[in-house]
């Protein structure tokens, strides 16, 4: 094995949404909220603009613009959470760049939402990367990293068989 080559995970990889810093449980998040095992991780933004984690389908816009559900191209279904809280005030601090049932590419400009004005407001502006349904037989692993920009492999999911071992393999 060269220096060169790096450990690289198979499956269905889901980039980052946003550029920003991964929130670890230890942050003042609950296990519940910030565990990607369960196939959700929050991202402290470092601006205001969300992107296609991947390729896929605008399943839903939620009214207020601060959640989109997602299905990407293998199947997985996502939904986007930016500014859970407080929000009565979202719709005034929002600008969607997708319609519903909109097919888009991976880097897609999603959302625009006003990052200084909902700190203003003392919103938490992490955006919440969660998957919808959790595969049967199969494993959800993190990036390792604690900042990421989008784009780049935040989760792989991966899918296995009764008689498959994790697969793994070097590039």
């Amino acid at each position: 094995i060269t220096a060169a080559r790096q450990l690289v995970r198979e499956g269905t990889a889901i980039g980052s949404p946003v550029n920003g810093k991964i929130r670890k449980t230890t942050e003042g998040m609950s296990e519940e909220t910030a565990d990607p095992g369960t196939g959700r991780i929050s991202i402290v933004p470092e601006d205001g603009k969300v992107y296609a984690p991947t390729a896929g389908k605008v399943l839903r816009l939620y009214p207020m613009g601060n959640r989109i559900r997602f299905r990407t191209d293998s199947g997985l279904e996502l939904e986007l959470n930016v500014c859970k809280d407080r929000e009565e005030l979202h719709s005034a601090y929002y600008h969607c760049n997708v319609l519903q049932n909109e097919i888009v590419r991976k880097g897609k400009l999603l959302v625009e939402f006003d990052k200084e004005g909902l700190t203003g407001e003392g919103v938490d502006t992490a955006v919440t990367v969660e998957m919808c349904q959790l595969p049967e037989r199969g494993q959800i692993v993190s990036t390792w990293k604690d900042y990421i920009r989008a784009g780049e492999e935040l989760l792989w999911v991966q899918r296995r068989g009764r008689n498959q071992e994790d697969s793994v393999c070097l590039r």
